[in-house]
């Protein structure tokens, strides 16, 4: 008499496991929770666009500083985005620690708040958001752009390839 067997056991296991390829909590490509990774590469491509390249999300170049202060720091070649207290050259707003700020993981969702700190913060909100008082304009640069959208997919391609082979093993 012929037998009948099924893997219908094992096939619903890897299609549960497969609904969770993307878990934000779970190891992404190199090893670290997939969101963490995420943040990584988001915050260093904010980072390199903004400090190395003076450009905007949207690829334009970035208002440069006004009044007083953009004198001071036209006068010692100091960028945008780069910040000067008194003599002192600092950019601590544009940190990678500062830039990766507070972040929140969830399974799904991946939320970012750049700034550590209320003083770090606050300069991101007036970098960002310019000051009318002083005919400074916005210079909005805490957002996505094409770049950083084609690395994350790099990585969630490298994670998923990674997390299927793991269930066909």
């Amino acid at each position: 008499m012929a037998q009948v067997t099924s893997n219908l056991t094992s096939v619903a296991a890897a299609l549960r496991e497969l609904g969770q390829v993307f878990h934000l909590g779970r190891s992404g490509a190199g090893g670290r929770p997939l969101g963490d990774e995420m943040a990584d590469v988001i915050a260093a491509g904010v980072q390199a666009r903004t400090l190395e390249q003076q450009q905007s999300p949207s690829g334009g170049t970035l208002a440069a500083n006004r009044g007083g202060y953009g004198r001071r720091k036209r006068a010692r070649g100091v960028p945008v985005g780069v910040g000067l207290v008194g003599n002192d050259v600092g950019g601590e707003m544009l940190e990678f620690e500062q830039v990766r700020g507070q972040v929140a993981i969830g399974p799904n969702d991946l939320v970012m708040t750049a700034g550590l700190d209320a003083d770090a913060k606050e300069k991101v909100e007036w970098f960002s958001e310019g000051n009318p008082a002083n005919n400074q304009p916005p210079r909005p640069f805490y957002e996505l752009d094409a770049a950083i959208e084609g690395q994350i997919d790099d990585l969630l391609d490298q994670t998923a390839d990674r997390r299927i082979r793991a269930l066909g093993g």
